[in-house]
């Protein structure tokens, strides 16, 4: 759904029953996941309020995204699942997505924000090892808030603590 002129207005799926709306700018793009038909994949989806919405893929060889945020630069930022069915931190920029590589033993990642200049929070959970002191993934309080300002030559990683 979505909000405009004092109404919820119903989103088009991408041709499955079920659609979650995550983020939206100023320029009223909203983003967020939709069921395929016949299918339980899910893939991240834009809607423009005159063009529809559109289907922003998946990483080679994984089944699922989902899209949280968008700035006003019209960039996109979530997560997909890549070919061994791991969550990865992306970012869709000009038609492309891109996973947000993070280090720092994290195994699983997703990008929630992203504002006006470029930089991008999310979290991650790190490995579990038998020797190590870390919170384990399955312990809540294992996310890690991460900054990432991305360029179109470079992607800086930054751990916030």
């Amino acid at each position: 759904l979505r909000f405009a002129s004092g109404e919820f207005k119903e989103l088009p799926t991408l041709g499955g029953p079920l659609a979650h709306a995550y983020g939206i700018n100023a320029e009223k793009l909203v983003v967020g996941f939709s069921q395929l038909e016949e299918s339980q994949s899910t893939h991240g989806f834009v809607h423009h309020p005159l063009f529809g919405i559109s289907d922003l893929g998946v990483l080679p060889g994984g089944r699922r995204s989902l899209a949280m945020a968008v700035n006003d630069r019209e960039v996109i930022v979530g997560s997909a699942d890549d070919e061994n069915g791991v969550e990865t931190a992306v970012i869709w920029e000009r038609g492309e997505i891109v996973p947000l590589a993070v280090p720092w033993g994290l195994e699983s990642t997703d990008a929630t924000a992203i504002n006006q200049q470029g930089y991008i929070a999310g979290f991650g959970l790190y490995e579990a090892e038998e020797d190590d002191s870390r919170p384990k993934a399955a312990d809540t309080s294992a996310s890690s808030g991460i900054s990432v300002s991305s360029g179109v030559e470079e992607i800086e990683l930054e751990q916030i603590d």
